[in-house]
């Protein structure tokens, strides 16, 4: 019976070891994770005219009209907004106002398009865009610019006034 009670204490104690030295190596592992997400900002950069009013009129041989550009801020206080004045033209006068989009963000921005709205004066006044940048992806940093051509026609009334806007919607690039 001593015989049967020290195989069965060494038993109990083998068991033992064995469950303490499985308990060793035994844990549990956590992962913690932080996501940062970037910020979208996209405005216009720069502006510039063919016809500050300083020089000879494109494609003439006098000064008399004039394009100036310039840029507004909007309620959050970025340039997005961008003015052009066209004074003293008269038909066949034509200018280009040249706009940089540039992104300022920290993620890719994409142009969905060049809209021109509230032209008064279709087929008396045309504003044309160049080149195609819809589509176009802007990477952090990027810029592209952009033409607009002002042409006014021969209809056009004498001390007319002609007002448009062109918006150039972008997103998140995905």
């Amino acid at each position: 019976m001593k015989k049967s009670m020290l195989i069965s204490l060494a038993l109990v104690l083998t068991l033992a070891v064995c469950g303490f030295t499985y308990a060793l190596w035994g844990g549990t592992m956590f992962i913690n994770g932080t996501v940062g997400t970037g910020n979208y900002d996209v405005s216009c950069w720069w502006n510039n005219t063919n016809d500050p009013g300083t020089t000879i009129d494109p494609g003439k041989t006098m000064n008399v009209g004039a394009t100036e550009t310039s840029m507004s801020l909007d309620v959050n206080g970025k340039s997005t907004i961008g003015n052009i004045t066209v004074t003293n033209a008269y038909p066949g006068y034509n200018s280009t106002s040249e706009f940089c989009v540039h992104n300022n963000g920290s993620i890719p921005a994409k142009i969905l398009g060049v809209n021109v709205t509230n032209l008064n004066a279709a087929g008396v006044f045309s504003v044309t865009t160049e080149p195609d940048i819809i589509g176009t992806v802007l990477a952090p940093g990027e810029y592209r610019f952009i033409d607009i051509t002002n042409v006014v026609g021969d209809d056009a009334a004498q001390n007319g006034s002609y007002v448009y806007s062109v918006e150039i919607p972008t997103q998140q690039a995905q």
